[in-house]
């Protein structure tokens, strides 16, 4: 599948997605700065207050690496780590964590709220358990 392809909704929702808070779409240019002028850019596809999600061309980028972000025109750049990549025929997307951001971002109170709901519902089970019947 190429960056320009959509990928289908699977109908579940992720955990994982919510906790850098809520996600903007956005589709402003992207340029990450890194050492010995190393530069690569792209277009941001959302950015919440914790980190962004970004298509990258050209140059790959690696995990674990920071770079200064730029986003957009008028941006003066943050600190951000590459936390994941994913490649593309045609390019990587990647997910950034902003460094400026202490620890973990919390999660806006009524995800909270929707989290702990879920979890007294679905009480954890252990592998050695059997899955339940069907109803």
């Amino acid at each position: 599948m190429g960056l320009s392809e959509k990928k289908p909704d699977s109908g579940v929702a992720s955990h994982r997605r919510t906790l850098g808070g809520a996600r903007q779409e956005a589709t402003e240019r992207a340029v990450l700065h890194g050492s010995n002028d190393f530069e690569v850019s792209g277009w941001t596809l959302n950015v919440s207050r914790g980190g962004a999600r970004l298509v990258l061309f050209d140059e790959e980028v690696q995990t674990g690496v920071q770079y200064m972000v730029t986003l957009g025109e008028k941006s003066k750049g943050r600190a951000a780590e590459v936390i994941w990549v994913r490649k593309e025929p045609d390019g990587q997307i990647v997910g950034v964590k902003f460094k400026d951001v202490e620890g973990t971002v919390p999660p806006p109170p009524r995800l909270l709220e929707q989290r702990e709901a879920y979890r007294r519902s679905h009480p954890p089970r252990h592998d050695s358990e059997p899955p339940p019947p069907d109803s």
